[in-house]
């Protein structure tokens, strides 16, 4: 394939893409066609299939681009020279603002670690999933060295900050309708990601427990 092919292929591919991705962040759900990806592209369901394979190839496609730059910046901060509290409150940070930019990732995790394809599953859940978990052990660990926290289980604080960060970033209707607000401000996020580092804090704080 000569070169200007190759990048015609490529910028094909992101607009297929960016596609599936605006639909996604529309319907803040996973649940989209490759028909309904031709319809807004313009393009062909065929060719859609030609560049992804299939409608599974087209998701873990799209879970790629919404989320691999997250992971991989994990390992950077656990290894980063900072006092654990600081790292801590980067991750929430950072992870709050990935579910407000990427509103369907926790769902399309879930879709594709579904039990019909263990491989499939598998594979998914230890590239995005696994990263998350060590991450966690590995803050709980250094909080312990540094006398700043307690041992907890990091499975349960994994699906604490996760859970609470996807349930706020999904709730839409539940922000407007009984909350009253247009949707998640710069404000609110920055609040939220304080209360959420408080919590975990609290969670964290050594101490006797009954």
């Amino acid at each position: 394939m000569k070169k200007r092919e190759r990048k015609s292929a490529a910028a094909t591919r992101d607009l297929l893409l960016d596609a599936a991705t605006s639909l996604m962040a529309e319907r803040r759900s996973p649940d989209i066609s490759l028909a309904d990806i031709a319809e807004r592209t313009g393009m062909s369901r065929a060719l859609v299939i030609y560049y992804f394979g299939s409608k599974e190839g087209m998701l873990l496609a799209v879970l790629d681009l919404g989320v691999s730059q997250a992971v991989a910046g994990l390992a950077e901060l656990a290894v980063a020279d900072l006092p654990v509290k600081t790292k801590l409150r980067m991750h929430i940070s950072g992870l709050v603002r990935t579910y407000i930019q990427v509103p369907y990732a926790n769902q399309l995790l879930q879709l594709m670690m579904l039990p019909d394809n263990p491989g499939r599953a598998h594979k998914v859940a230890e590239i995005y999933v696994r990263p998350l978990s060590e991450f966690y052990q590995s803050i709980i660990e250094q909080g312990a060295r540094e006398g700043v926290f307690r041992v907890v289980d990091a499975r349960l604080f994994y699906f604490m900050l996760v859970g609470a960060t996807e349930h706020f970033t999904a709730s839409g209707l539940v922000m407007s309708d009984i909350f009253g607000e247009p949707g998640i401000t710069e404000v609110l996020q920055r609040r939220y990601e304080a209360f959420l580092y408080e919590t975990a804090l609290g969670v964290l704080a050594p101490g006797e427990r009954d």
